[in-house]
C-alpha cells in the first residue's frame, strides 16, 4: 500500500497548508511537537475512514484486498511506525546523538498521549523495544531525568496489564477527536468479549478531525521515511552494518538465539 500526504488533504478542512524546506526527513532536525502533530493528522485520517462492516467477521483476517482495507492500512502504519523509530535510533553514530533521538521520540509520545492519539502513542513505545535498540546500555543511560520520568509514565498508561486497564479506564471518559490503540479493539473482536455493536459504536465515537496545520512537505517527508525506513528489513541493514564497525554479532529480531551485544 502506498500513501500520499495530498491524498488526505481534502479530508482535512480549514487548514493552513504550507511548505516545510526538508524534502528528506532528519528527526532531530524537526522539532518534536511538529512530527507528533503531522503523524497525529496521518493516523487520524486513517482512523476516521474505518467504515462498520470493516468490523464484522475479522475481515481484516481476509486475505481479499478489498476487505477491511482501511483497519489493514492502520496496522501497516503502526508497524511502519515502531520500526522507523528503531530505525532512527540505530542509525544515529554514537550513543549521545542516539540518546538525543530517543528523547526526541519520548517528547513525540507523549505530545501525541496528550492529544489523545494513542495509536501512534504506543508505535513509538513498541519502537523502543525492536531489537537491538534494547540492548544500546550508554544511550539508555544518557537519557535525561525528565524524559525517563516521561517514559515511565506513558509505559504504565499503555501497558498490557489486566488488558489494559489504565488505557483503557482513560479511553472511557474521553471524546472526540481521538485515536485509540486500535490492537484492543481486535483484540476485544477475536476474544468475542465484546460485542460487535459496542466496538462499532465506539470507534465512530472516537472519529473525528484535528485542527491541526498541515505541512506537506514534512507529512510527504514522513511518509516517505516510513515506507523506506519503516521495515524489519531495513532494521537488519543497520544492524548488519553495526555488525561490521563493532566486529561482533548483535541479536537480531528474527533470530532470538543470537547473543545480544552491549553496544554504546
Amino acid at each position: 500500500m502506498t500513501f500520499h500526504a495530498k491524498r488526505i488533504l481534502p479530508h482535512i478542512p480549514h487548514h493552513t497548508v504550507t511548505k516545510h524546506q526538508h524534502s528528506r526527513l532528519r528527526v532531530l532536525d524537526i522539532e518534536a511537537i511538529e512530527l507528533a502533530r503531522q503523524l497525529t493528522l496521518f493516523d487520524s485520517y486513517l482512523f476516521n475512514q474505518i467504515k462498520p462492516v470493516e468490523c464484522m467477521h475479522e475481515a481484516w483476517r481476509r486475505t481479499e484486498p478489498w476487505m477491511a482495507v482501511n483497519i489493514k492500512e492502520i496496522l501497516q502504519v503502526f508497524q511502519q511506525i515502531k520500526y522507523w523509530v528503531a530505525y532512527s535510533i540505530l542509525c544515529e553514530k554514537d550513543f549521545v546523538k542516539r540518546a538525543h533521538t530517543v528523547e526526541h521520540f519520548i517528547s513525540m509520545a507523549s505530545y501525541c498521549s496528550s492529544w489523545n492519539n494513542y495509536n501512534t502513542c504506543m508505535a513509538i513505545l513498541e519502537g523502543f523495544n525492536v531489537i537491538p535498540v534494547p540492548s544500546l546500555r550508554q544511550t539508555w543511560q544518557s537519557i535525561n531525568g525528565k524524559h525517563k520520568t516521561c517514559l515511565e509514565h506513558l509505559r504504565k498508561l499503555m501497558s498490557p496489564c489486566s488488558d489494559f486497564r489504565l488505557y483503557r479506564a482513560n479511553l472511557e471518559y474521553l471524546s472526540t477527536p481521538c485515536v485509540p490503540y486500535l490492537h484492543t479493539y481486535l483484540n476485544d473482536w477475536e476474544s468475542s468479549s465484546t460485542s460487535v455493536e459496542s466496538i462499532i459504536f465506539e470507534v465512530e465515537r472516537h472519529q473525528g478531525s484535528y485542527g491541526f496545520p498541515v505541512i506537506v512537505e514534512l507529512l510527504q517527508s514522513i511518509i516517505q521515511g516510513l515506507h523506506e525506513n519503516g521495515s524489519l528489513s531495513a532494521i537488519i541493514k543497520i544492524v548488519k552494518q553495526m555488525e561490521e564497525k563493532y566486529e561482533s554479532q548483535i541479536l537480531l529480531p528474527e533470530e532470538e538465539n543470537r547473543f545480544s551485544l552491549r553496544l554504546i
